[in-house]
């Protein structure tokens, strides 16, 4: 076994969120614009979509690092993405506006998610810790033994789509190649790639969540 002490050790966020700042238009027109929604459902009118302000978005893509909050692919490149309700607006209107349920995700996740608002929940990638109910196998996301959630999770918003799997495996595949040159290396070298794998890696990367979990098996840094 390999022993440097100066290599971090992987991080352990996976697709776990922080929220970020509330954007300035939010929090100053939550109110008025609570109002103005809720008349519109009463009145049988077309609700305004203030929540998808392009600040509020650009916001939300941020703390996501453009990625979906949930399949963590980089919507962007094959769509605009979507501002999501972590509990829907259908059910829940006095949320239409919280920040705290707002997130960015693909229209494929969104779509899939719909309306569902029941027990078990969803997997909240904010407060929830994704690591209790996944894991990762390769390219493919599976549910921990006994998690309904995370099983739940996976089929309704399809985190084994094809189209994902396969991107997951072109990526694997790379990593893989920087991984076994890694292997070969030593001295300075060997470091370098290291944190090249490190950054391959990040929670800014598309798929890190199977991706951080390929390289800690062969490594066995976890």
């Amino acid at each position: 076994m390999w022993f440097l002490p100066r290599f971090q050790k992987l991080q352990k966020n996976m697709i776990r969120l922080n929220k970020g700042q509330i954007p300035p238009i939010l929090s100053s027109n939550k109110e008025d614009w609570d109002s103005i929604y809720k008349e519109a459902i009463r009145n049988g009118g077309k609700c305004p979509r203030y929540y998808a302000h392009g600040s509020i978005k650009d916001a939300l893509k941020t703390e996501t690092n453009g990625k979906c909050a949930y399949c963590e692919a980089k919507s962007a490149h094959v769509s605009w993405g979507d501002v999501e309700h972590i509990r829907p607006k259908a059910t829940n209107e006095n949320l239409v506006h919280d920040w705290l349920n707002l997130t960015y995700a693909c229209s494929i996740c969104n779509n899939n998610k719909s309306d569902y608002d029941s027990e078990p929940r969803l997997i909240n990638p904010y407060s929830d810790d994704p690591e209790d109910f996944l894991m990762a196998t390769g390219p493919v996301i599976n549910g921990i033994l006994g998690a309904v959630r995370g099983e739940l999770t996976i089929r309704m918003l399809g985190l084994n789509r094809e189209e994902l799997f396969l991107r997951r495996c072109e990526k694997i595949e790379s990593l893989n190649i920087l991984l076994n040159r890694w292997s070969e290396a030593s001295g300075p070298l060997k470091d370098l790639l290291w944190q090249e794998l490190l950054k391959e890696v990040s929670a800014d990367k598309e798929f890190s969540f199977v991706l951080k979990k390929y390289l800690s098996d062969r490594t066995g840094v976890t």
